[in-house]
């Protein structure tokens, strides 16, 4: 059944795409309030090289800045262009999903895999509970992460099958960027420690021994040396949700969070 399944699945972002634009339209003009406009007074008074001196809100977000920056500098503000390129980016995020599904569902013969993944990825697109990263204008830190994510697990399911250390030189890579869109992205090397378990349980142990100490090890190390540049630069191990957020990261407050928010997405309820 698989070689029947077009290998070229270009197609298949180029749909997610033209969803995307149909389905937000009507927020086109939308997301240009708030946080973004505290952004945009301090990019016209301070510039983006002393952004950080100026305007009182010192983060290592630095690549959601540059981002929003240049795009704001480019093409100004409440113009079609942020639309189309956030509307790529989520119809970006949710292929890479799908490429991640596609993969996960052949590894494990999965009949159907391709439309299961198709599937699931076009619920994701249309969901509201993704709405944000669409239409408000300060969320696009958000898809890079999601898009780092699956980038890394897409790498190193092509590790598994042939060990290249310049794929875990990418992956790191790509981690180390994504680290500076927003501090969510931690959890990248906590999810390929347990896929490299996970799909290996039975399998090869030398591999696995040598996919955490390729991936995941140097992507937990250079967590450390983020909250410690935060420490260095602005005095603050963590800046942007703050340590509480940390603290309470084994709480049982956070373990029913992590429930509520399982049944939120499966039963479209609203989070109490």
């Amino acid at each position: 059944m698989q070689s029947s399944i077009p290998k070229k699945t270009f197609y298949v972002f180029a749909f997610f795409y033209v969803v995307t634009l149909i389905f937000y339209f009507p927020s086109r003009n939308a997301g240009f309030l708030t946080d973004f406009i505290g952004f945009e007074a301090n990019y016209a008074k301070c510039g983006f090289i002393h952004y950080y001196d100026c305007s009182l809100m010192p983060n290592l977000r630095y690549v959601q800045h540059l981002f929003s920056y240049i795009l704001w500098k480019t093409v100004g503000s409440n113009t079609i262009y942020w639309y189309l390129l956030y509307c790529f980016f989520h119809a970006l995020a949710t292929y890479l999903g799908f490429k991640v599904l596609n993969k996960l569902y052949q590894l494990y013969k999965i009949e159907q895999a391709f439309f299961i993944a198709f599937a699931s990825s076009f619920l994701f697109l249309i969901s509201p509970y993704q709405a944000e990263v669409v239409v408000w204008r300060v969320c696009i830190q958000y898809c890079f992460v999601s898009i780092a994510l699956s980038l890394n697990i897409l790498i190193l399911l092509s590790y598994f099958k042939d060990e290249k250390i310049s794929k875990a030189i990418l992956a790191f890579f790509i981690f180390a960027v994504s680290m500076f869109a927003i501090e969510q992205a931690a959890a990248i090397p906590i999810v390929l420690f347990l896929l490299t378990i996970i799909i290996n349980w039975n399998g090869n142990k030398p591999l696995v021994k040598k996919s955490i100490l390729r991936f995941s090890l140097p992507q937990f190390l250079f967590i450390g040396i983020y909250f410690l540049l935060s420490k260095i630069l602005y005095g603050k191990w963590i800046m942007h949700y703050g340590a509480s957020a940390y603290n309470n990261l084994f709480s049982l407050k956070t373990y029913s969070n992590f429930f509520s928010y399982i049944f939120k997405y499966i039963f479209l309820l609203r989070c109490i």
